[in-house]
């Protein structure tokens, strides 16, 4: 069984009614061409396009879009029609190029050529015209060399070798009139795939047929989503020379790009600042499933079907719907009522969209739209403000008055004009400059909706003359109502921040209980900051001390703090000429948990006399230090009398190794003996000084070992 071709018309049904199928075929009423109202682009990358049309009874509207459009168009086209109902949908199907050659019985390559082709279509009959008329099946072609015999030149040419009536016949290509293929199925079949590559190079739109079903005239929208140009924002903001101004002039506009391939003329123009989910997938590419390959068969063996259980035949008829004894078929199209109704509720697209406010009006728009935002005002204006309007997710901003702008061009709209609260600050932030701070300005939002980020030009402007300076460049994040950002646009080199930090580890409480010590350790980083002021000039310092997890910054009267992204913001206002040294200190608690068991004597000494812990837990440390004491003096007899008993054994084998050498009769050697008797008696004392030593030993390390066990204070 052969896949379907993708040449084939591609049907995507949208919505299937009980009694609209019968109808399709009917012949179409009127309709005007689909014209674009309404343009919402958002900083997702992508734009909502609304097509309006009047249309009368049935109707088939069209829709040209671009190749790469259509798998976004697929995935998120809506048909709002007030009275009537939506069809189908028709376009011509993607046809990838390898497709057009499935059935054909040669390749792409064979048309790379003539003589590619007569090489993949051995065996057809041509008739060749030309110094030698000749017709027969294609045999073989042949690559030649010739070399010409005055120049030396080198050139190819290709012999084809044809079975005739006569025989085997030749001829060379390069010198032959026409080749012409006898079997017109086979030219048929060079022709088709000459048109299929000529398709795949030039067909980059599609026009995609939208089937209406209703009475009498109406309005009818299609919309859709697909990707565009990002949307971009520009600021302006002007200061007051005069540094102690607590407001300036902020403007703001907004480039926007017609790269859709068509002119947009009188169309009703919005623009959402927001992050949006968005995705592509390639609905329009033809998709096969892997199918599992089963062996052939051979010598009259069968594969059963593997077996699933069974069930009786009543209750599998009713539990299938299909039509059996027991269910009627009058129930049987009471249940194919209620299934269509489901389709028609889970369908791609929905002949009503949901209601707006209360009901759906013939000139309602897509779900979360207001009309404000897309409508189109009945009289052209001309292009002023756009006004803002603040949703849960975005702000809307909606293009005053109709836009016309022609494909590949760009505009820029105005959305923001206003005064806004702007105080000039010195930024310090140590990873932007160790030495200087940013000088930069404080930017609150005080309207009612929200401005998207963009890039920010900075001026001053002299209120007395008028005349107006250059202060820099800044980025500004998107700024939602109320909320502030601090946009940097120089570096205040007229300030001087030096910066010194250490560290330190503070013992603060503890408890002891089932031979576990719990104490808690506050680590503690104190930073300075010196800094030199300006001569004649007040300034706002705002200090970004670095905020790491863990730590905290204790409040302190005389400091202004505020929390920002990894950073305290620390506020001094110094005074002409003023310098000045804060210092910013930082702790982290730590809680640790230790065995007593294994804490060394040094660390048994320090909590001892630590004034951090309470006095019972520094008289319990200072027993356990003399429990520890009494072990160690009875270790230093067990090492002492280990000592003593290697000094005796170097020198009992010294006197042995010298007893060997010696006449056993003589004096030396009865010295000798003497001595060995006299080291064994001294031995044997060791041994019962060594063995009293190490059950000390015991003893005390037992007695420290209860006496932890049984702490818990």
């Amino acid at each position: 069984m052969r896949a379907p071709s993708t040449s084939n018309t591609v049907r995507v049904a949208l919505v299937l009614a009980i009694g609209l199928i019968c109808g399709l075929g009917a012949p179409a009423g009127a309709a005007e061409s689909l014209a674009l109202k309404r343009v919402m682009l958002s900083t997702g990358g992508v734009g909502y396009f609304e097509h309006e049309a009047r249309v009368t009874g049935d109707a088939v509207l069209d829709l040209d879009i671009r190749l790469d459009q259509v798998d976004d168009v697929l995935k998120s086209i809506v048909v709002y029609d007030a009275t009537g109902k939506v069809g189908t949908i028709d376009l011509p199907g993607r046809e990838p190029l390898a497709e057009a050659f499935r059935d054909l019985p040669f390749g792409k390559a064979a048309l790379r050529s003539p003589a590619a082709l007569l090489q993949a279509l051995q065996g057809a009959v041509v008739s060749v015209t030309g110094p030698r008329q000749i017709s027969g099946r294609v045999l073989s072609i042949t690559r030649e060399t010739v070399t010409l015999p005055k120049t030396g030149a080198v050139s190819t040419q290709h012999r084809v070798t044809l079975h005739t009536e006569k025989g085997l016949e030749s001829f060379l290509l390069e010198e032959s009139q026409s080749v012409r293929l006898t079997d017109a199925t086979l030219q048929g079949q060079v022709n088709a795939a000459l048109a299929a590559i000529a398709r795949h190079r030039v067909a980059d739109r599609r026009r995609i047929a939208i089937w209406v079903t209703g009475r009498g005239a109406r309005t009818v929208r299609v919309a859709y989503v697909v990707q565009t140009p990002l949307w971009k924002t520009s600021y302006r903001l002007t200061l007051d020379r005069d540094a102690t101004a607590k407001t300036g002039h902020l403007q703001g506009w907004a480039v926007v790009e017609n790269m859709t391939g068509h002119d947009w003329k009188d169309v009703g123009l919005a623009l959402v600042s927001g992050n949006p989910v968005t995705f592509r997938q390639a609905i329009y590419q033809a998709y096969y499933v892997q199918r599992p390959e089963v062996p052939v068969e051979v010598l009259g063996r069968i594969l059963p079907r593997p077996d699933t259980g069974t069930v009786a035949g009543q209750e599998a008829a009713s539990a299938s719907g299909a039509p059996g004894r027991g269910q009627p078929r009058e129930r049987l199209k009471r249940a194919e009522k209620r299934a269509a109704g489901k389709s028609r509720s889970g369908a791609l697209l929905r002949s009503t969209p949901p209601a707006i406010g209360g009901g759906y009006q013939s000139g309602a728009v897509a779900p979360g739209l207001a009309d404000a935002d897309l409508a189109a005002p009945p009289v052209a204006r001309p292009a002023l403000l756009a006004g803002a309007r603040e949703s849960a997710t975005q702000v809307v901003f909606r293009v005053p008055g109709p836009i016309s702008v022609a494909s590949g061009h760009s505009f820029v709209v105005p959305i923001a004009d206003t005064r806004v609260a702007a105080v000039r600050v010195s930024l310090y932030q140590p990873r932007t400059h160790a030495d200087h701070p940013v000088a930069a300005a404080q930017l609150t939002n005080d309207s009612p909706s929200g401005l998207p980020g963009g890039v920010l030009t900075l001026y001053e402007r002299d209120a007395k003359s008028g005349a107006v300076a250059y202060l820099g460049d800044a980025q500004l994040r998107t700024l939602p109502p109320k909320d502030m950002r601090m946009v940097g646009f120089a570096l205040d080199e007229k300030i001087r921040v030096e910066r010194e930090s250490k560290s330190s580890s503070t013992l603060i409480k503890g408890r002891i209980s089932q031979g576990v010590f719990s104490h808690t350790v506050v680590s503690r980083r104190t930073t300075l900051y010196r800094i030199k002021g300006v001569q004649g000039a007040p300034r706002r310092l705002i200090i970004e001390h670095p905020r790491y997890p863990g730590w905290n910054l204790p409040k302190q009267t005389n400091i202004k703090v505020e929390l920002a992204k990894g950073a305290y913001r620390i506020a001094l206002d110094l005074k002409p000429g003023e310098d000045r040294a804060i210092s910013v200190v930082t702790n982290r608690p730590r809680a640790e948990t230790l065995a007593l068991t294994a804490l060394g004597a040094s660390r048994i000494r320090a909590y001892a006399s630590s004034d951090s812990l309470s006095e019972t837990i520094r008289d319990a440390f200072k027993r356990m230090g003399g429990l520890m004491a009494e072990i160690e003096r009875h270790k230093n007899d067990v090492r002492t009398a280990e000592k003593k008993k290697k000094d005796i054994f170097d020198d009992q084998r010294r006197i042995r190794d010298n007893m060997r050498r010696v006449n056993n009769r003589g004096q030396l050697y009865l010295r000798y003996v003497k001595k060995l008797d006299s080291q064994e008696n001294s031995l044997q004392a060791l041994e019962d000084r060594l063995e009293a030593a190490r059950a000390a030993q015991r003893k005390a390390e037992k007695a420290l070992a209860d006496y932890m066990a049984g702490l818990d204070i």
